[in-house]
């Protein structure tokens, strides 16, 4: 038995969770489910199988309209992901076999991975929308965040930020200075951060 019809049948012996995910005929959904195993633990998406673990098949001639489709919700992602996509008659042995298409999504390495815009991850056998904090977290934990891109969270405004150095700064890099907002700058400086006194 080949490795995509191991998956297989373990799938089926644990039914829909955390790395399974079954679906009785193609929806555009799946590249929510796409977006998340990536973004998770790697899953495996059955088209043709039912949430009871029934085979119940697709047409042999819609396959290939299938793949395209796939093919579609993975440019839909945001950095792509590369899954694979497979067709295989199910079970392995017997009269009555049935065609399934079989998408088999690595754990990926460049994450956060976004579908149409929003970020997905793999929680029981749902698909969740990742809150901005998860996002960034899960970029800086990935190494996708670049360092320049990162907050410091050892600032602190009072002691480490420098008026006169942002000004030399600016004169040297031929900058116009920040314009100066007047009565809420001092508000925001009396608040203790100059910051935001120099800015606004």
């Amino acid at each position: 038995m080949n490795d995509v019809a191991s998956r297989i049948k373990d799938a089926l012996a644990s039914g829909e969770g955390k790395c399974v995910e079954f679906k009785v005929k193609y929806v555009s959904d799946m590249g929510h489910s796409i977006c998340s195993f990536a973004n998770t633990s790697g899953g495996l998406i059955l088209v043709g199988m039912s949430d009871s673990s029934m085979v119940t098949g697709i047409k042999a001639e819609t396959t290939n309209k299938l793949k395209s489709d796939i093919q579609h919700l993975q440019r839909n992602c945001d950095p792509y992901i590369d899954a694979t996509v497979e067709v295989l008659l199910w079970p392995p042995h017997g009269e009555d076999r049935k065609y399934i298409l079989a998408i088999t999504v690595e754990e990926s390495g460049v994450k956060p991975h976004l579908y149409k815009g929003s970020a997905y991850v793999r929680r029981g056998a749902s698909d969740v929308a990742m809150t901005q904090t998860e996002i960034v977290d899960t970029a800086v934990q990935s190494g996708v965040a670049n360092f320049d891109r990162l907050s410091c969270e050892r600032f602190d405004y009072q002691t480490d930020f420098d008026t006169d150095k942002l000004s030399a700064f600016l004169t040297k890099a031929r900058l116009k200075p920040p314009v100066n907002g007047g009565g809420d700058a001092s508000a925001r400086k009396s608040e203790g951060n100059p910051i935001f006194a120099y800015f606004y």
